[in-house]
């Protein structure tokens, strides 16, 4: 019954990010996308420590040279991704670059693309303890991956999921962050113009 806990915390992150994208103004957009990556992050946060602690992990047994390279890894793909972000490292500085425009531009695809990798993985983070709620009443003649037990699902699949989570929740949080520091361009009233005419008929389609 409590891994059904995190479906149930997914399913209020899912709500939240609704409730923000369907009613904030385009003036306010750029609040509700620091208040989800905000929510995010401490999600993302949260469910690493939980899902690490929760299962009997010791953290001096992971000091193998194995577990070490993994983090060298993570911390090395981290960094690549932050780098390879439009903003990249100029995200620190207190100003945008003389090509701010253009990085705008693709700061809000990045946007996009980064909403649906979040989607995505919150997607199965909810569906992950329904599945194995289910395979409990089920025959025993089931998959193998339904016959994993509770701690090699959650220490393997969801520990992974939330520190990919965490990465991109923190540096747009950054981002949004900063962008609520500078006066919106036209450009940029434009794009958010755009983005809630986007949530605005994507809302009226799946109503219809």
């Amino acid at each position: 019954m409590n891994s059904l806990l995190l479906s149930v915390f997914t399913a209020i992150l899912f709500f939240f990010h609704r409730f923000l994208r369907s009613h904030s103004r385009p003036d306010r957009l750029r609040e509700a996308f620091l208040a989800t990556w905000l929510l995010d992050t401490v999600f993302a946060l949260c469910g690493a420590v939980v899902s690490f602690t929760l299962y009997s992990y010791d953290l001096y047994s992971c000091l193998t040279f194995r577990s070490l390279s993994l983090a060298g890894v993570y911390l090395l793909s981290t960094a690549l991704f932050l780098l390879l972000a439009p903003s990249g490292p100029s995200l620190l500085l207190k100003r945008r670059p003389s090509s701010g425009e253009e990085i705008l531009s693709a700061e809000y695809r990045f946007q996009n693309a980064l909403e649906f990798v979040r989607d995505f993985f919150l997607l199965l983070l909810f569906l992950m303890p329904l599945l194995f709620a289910l395979s409990g009443h089920l025959d025993h003649n089931i998959p193998l991956l339904l016959k994993w037990q509770e701690d090699e699902i959650y220490g393997g699949f969801c520990f992974v999921a939330f520190l990919v989570l965490l990465p991109l929740s923190l540096r747009q949080s950054l981002f949004w962050l900063k962008s609520l520091r500078e006066t919106p361009s036209r450009q940029e009233l434009t794009l958010l113009g755009n983005y809630e005419a986007h949530i605005r008929y994507r809302g009226r389609n799946l109503r219809i």
